[in-house]
């Protein structure tokens, strides 16, 4: 009987051993499952915050190229109404050659009738002495 009580004391005491055991491993599990936990919900905050960014840097990336094809239209416009002023100076320049043509034409006539009245006079002031 002494040996049956010895081996309950034994059975007892690695039942006890086993409890204790099976606690802490419960706490390791307990820690390991609360740390997974929490690092699956950093990673959920992080992946939310990186969809944030992708979300902003992709809507200004689109605003950006908006306002380049904008840009690139105004520019045409502005190239296209200089080369309007360009073209309209030219023919303006070749209109002032052509009137300082006609001027210089007319100030030759002018100077001939000027010249050709003073012979004139000339003759009559010698031929009337």
């Amino acid at each position: 009987m002494e040996h049956l009580k010895a081996r309950k004391n034994q059975y007892k005491e690695i039942k006890e051993e086993v409890k204790r055991k099976i606690s802490l491993v419960s706490e390791e599990v307990l820690y390991v499952s609360e740390e997974t936990d929490a690092s699956v919900k950093q990673f959920i905050e992080n992946g939310q915050f990186v969809k944030m960014q992708i979300s902003t840097r992709a809507e200004q990336s689109l605003c950006s190229k908006t306002m380049a094809e904008e840009g690139q239209k105004r520019m045409q416009i502005l190239t296209e109404k200089i080369q309007n002023l360009v073209n309209f100076m030219k023919n303006v320049d070749e209109k002032i050659v052509l009137l300082n043509l006609k001027h210089t034409e007319f100030v030759k006539l002018v100077q001939g009738m000027a010249d050709q009245t003073i012979i004139e006079l000339s003759h009559r002031g010698s031929t009337g002495r």
